[in-house]
């Protein structure tokens, strides 16, 4: 949890330094997206709702990055194209 922890934090709107307190976690009953299930962080700072996605995609992407990369292809994928 902690990789994520920012990302809780701006979610919850917490400014300070004082740690997340996990008070609960739950799994709801219904599911969505094929049979997935999310579920609910309850932290004394507040709630946050979990719903896990397919990353499969993602990971395509990072692959054909690395392929490029060790193949030394050059490319700037940082800079959108100019649709002008």
């Amino acid at each position: 949890m902690s990789a994520r922890e920012d990302d809780i934090r701006e979610l919850l709107n917490v400014k300070d330094d004082e740690p997340l307190k996990l008070e609960s976690f739950g799994l709801p009953r219904t599911r969505y997206g094929g049979g997935r299930a999310g579920c609910l962080l309850e932290f004394t700072q507040g709630v946050v709702v979990y719903k896990s996605r397919n990353v499969e995609g993602e990971w395509v992407f990072w692959k054909i990055v690395q392929d490029l990369a060790a193949q030394g292809g050059a490319f700037d994928a940082c800079s959108p194209r100019d649709s002008g």
